[in-house]
């Protein structure tokens, strides 16, 4: 089984980026009322400290449920994505099942699928959510897995280094200290595998 990543992995998309921040920051801000200083301090260091959203927002004394409806509950995906062919030119050529697992919400993961016209060739869509906000425990509960494709590092890739799983980094700007595979895109790191 190959698990991908969701968002800033089978796509990139700055302005889907930026109303996801927005939404979390108004939320952030409603919720523990704080003015736009004490907010721009409390965001600006809270990525650093938890790569995993879900942790910095209970971290917080707020809940996943209340950030999935009130920042994903209130994106449509089809505003900011459209069809990617040729990311499913490439998910076509793979003989192994694939999986999501997403710090969002399942219903959200699905409609971000459905709207790249990728959904059909995911077996599996997971929402790290359902397993304490964690990508590891995600991760184990899927069976055979082979490989992860994520963004994030700490996030996404370090869990699944730590359990045995081979990895692929998607990112521009790869600084990987150990001896992983890097690429730009998510179709570069699907040309590796058919190479493998």
């Amino acid at each position: 089984m190959i698990i991908f990543d969701l968002d800033d992995t089978l796509y990139d998309n700055e302005r889907l980026s930026r109303r996801n921040t927005q939404l979390t920051k108004k939320w952030i801000q409603q919720e523990l009322g704080l003015n736009k200083a004490e907010l721009e301090e409390l965001y600006r260091n809270l990525p650093k400290k938890y790569p995993n959203p879900l942790n910095g927002v209970t971290s917080l004394g707020l809940s996943p449920e209340g950030y999935h409806e009130n920042v994903f509950g209130k994106i449509e995906p089809s505003k900011y994505l459209s069809e990617r062919i040729e990311l499913k030119k490439e998910l076509e050529k793979l003989d192994e099942e694939q999986a999501i697992v997403s710090f969002a919400p399942e219903t959200y993961c699905r409609r971000v699928l459905d709207v790249l016209g990728i959904e059909e060739f995911f077996q599996q869509v997971i929402s790290a959510s359902q397993f304490n906000s964690s990508k590891k425990q995600a991760y184990e509960e899927i069976k055979n897995p082979e490989l992860v494709i994520g963004d994030n590092f700490k996030a996404d890739l370090r869990p699944a280094i730590e359990i045995g799983i081979d990895i692929i980094h998607v990112s521009k700007n790869c600084k990987i200290s150990q001896n992983h595979t890097c690429c730009e895109d998510v179709i570069q790191a699907l040309q590796l595998i058919k190479q493998r």
